[in-house]
């Protein structure tokens, strides 16, 4: 899940992990929205207990990309899909954007089933940040025991 999360880091086109948003009417032009987002960061935290926590630090998100990135990492992590799966849906960003109303399948042939987004009840929006100074480095949180972010020095390896 890590080496998969890692693969999630940087600016790219992601309008494979992007939904439809709903009530938009065809032809639903996805470039006139733009799709090119940038993650600073993606983390695989072990909680203990057979938990993980998944961490995201982006500049921007499209409908739903959190959560269909969550999907395809649980799915990674319970087998169901390897990381090579993920590669290529990062590696095909002309796929169409998915119907919000059906997580089933990609619109331009990826799997039936890939990726399920995660349920939005098992999700938190922890902060927003707005300019430069925010954006460009760690920072520290009240539920965390050490800094996050971009730019954070780790301390300990998340799944030792």
């Amino acid at each position: 899940m890590r080496t998969t999360a890692a693969a999630l880091v940087g600016e790219r086109d992601f309008r494979a992990f992007a939904n439809k948003p709903r009530g938009s009417a065809p032809p639903y032009e996805a470039s006139a929205l733009g799709t090119v987002r940038t993650v600073a960061e993606a983390a695989v935290v072990d909680e203990g207990g057979g938990c993980v926590r998944l961490d995201f630090v982006l500049k921007g998100a499209l409908y739903k990309m959190v959560r269909n990135f969550a999907g395809a990492l649980v799915d990674v992590g319970a087998g169901r899909r390897s990381g090579d799966d993920v590669a290529a849906l990062l590696a095909t960003p002309q796929q169409s954007l998915r119907s919000s109303g059906s997580g089933a399948r990609l619109a331009g042939g990826v799997g039936a089933g890939w990726p399920k987004p995660a349920p939005a009840h098992g999700l938190t929006l922890e902060s927003v940040y707005y300019g430069a100074p925010a954006w460009g480095g760690a920072h520290a949180h009240p539920l965390l025991s050490e800094p996050i972010g971009f730019g954070a020095v780790s301390t300990r390896d998340p799944l030792s």
